[in-house]
């Protein structure tokens, strides 16, 4: 198989730290690979190797199959840690300051992400003035300009308040859905939960495990039971909104895995669809646990 992202025993080491210790991950096109993993678990360390802003001190780097890595570097957008801003300066004039970066000022691309990731109304306000949610999202326009085939998010929903975690979230998914990869890294169990078809975990350096939404869903018994008064209606509107989503009949219920989203959302969808709702149940049976277990303690 052809991943997008592959490496073979990569380590970094800093001293004598090895902060990546022959990891080989496999990131296949167009999923949401979710690397978990405590603070100091190697995962921003690992981004910095695939990116090129550290040098690997063994293994090997495979980008798209295997292109030369400085022309595939170039199909990458990323956001490592936090997003360095000209805070003097609203965001039209940030994205135009990094789009010089990337090879030109595209007035209409830029105008374009501003609205995708619903900062188009922020008017002559500087971004210092932003909020923490703001600047990631701008943080995350910013690395969509050139149309990258992939997205790096390193703990882009770190610190956020829970309106700008969905929004966040809200942006991966959609972004997914159009066809660009994303590996993003976390060590919010919750939140990559909602969103990631694929996981890598990672513990002191080492990529213990790598697990579909769909075997962590069967392991632990993740999922949500719906109860609605048309199944196959419920399934074709949970296909359409959420292409990633695991939806199947199962007896007389519709039983949603791989991966699962907030309840509340899947209720107004299904009763804006016309399909009436008559029971909304979680049924994840310790996924944080599961985590917990294989990130060490």
């Amino acid at each position: 198989m052809e991943y997008v992202i592959e490496t073979r025993a990569l380590s970094k080491k800093y001293g004598s730290l090895l902060a990546v210790n022959g990891v080989s991950i496999h990131v296949k096109k167009g999923e949401i690979y979710g690397l978990i993993g405590k603070n100091g678990a190697g995962k921003t360390t690992l981004m910095r190797v695939l990116l090129g802003l550290s040098e690997a001190n063994g293994g090997e780097v495979r980008l798209f199959g295997g292109e030369e890595l400085s022309a595939a570097r170039r199909k990458i957008g990323a956001l490592i840690e936090a997003p360095a801003l000209y805070k003097n300066e609203t965001a039209i004039e940030n994205m135009r300051r990094f789009a010089i970066l990337n090879g030109g000022v595209d007035e209409d691309e830029i105008k374009a992400l501003l609205e995708f990731v619903g900062l188009s109304d922020t008017g002559k306000k500087k971004a210092g003035k932003f909020s923490l949610g703001m600047r990631q999202r701008l943080g995350i326009a910013i690395a969509l300009l050139g149309k990258p085939e992939l997205l790096i998010l390193d703990e882009p929903v770190n610190g956020l308040d829970p309106e700008g975690i969905k929004d966040v979230r809200d942006i991966i998914v959609k972004l997914a859905a159009e066809g660009v990869t994303v590996l993003i890294s976390s060590h919010l169990i919750d939140e990559l939960g909602k969103i990631a078809t694929t996981y890598g975990i990672m513990n002191c350096g080492y990529l213990t495990e790598e697990l579909s939404a769909g075997e962590i869903a069967e392991k632990c018994g993740t999922s949500i039971k719906v109860a609605v008064d048309n199944v196959e209606e419920a399934i074709r509107l949970i296909g359409e909104k959420y292409p990633l989503m695991k939806a199947e009949p199962q007896n007389g219920f519709v039983r949603i895995t791989s991966p699962v989203y907030d309840l509340s959302e899947l209720n107004l969808l299904l009763a804006s669809g016309g399909v009436r709702v008559y029971e909304l149940k979680n049924e994840s049976l310790a996924l944080e646990q599961f985590f917990i277990e294989r990130m060490g303690r």
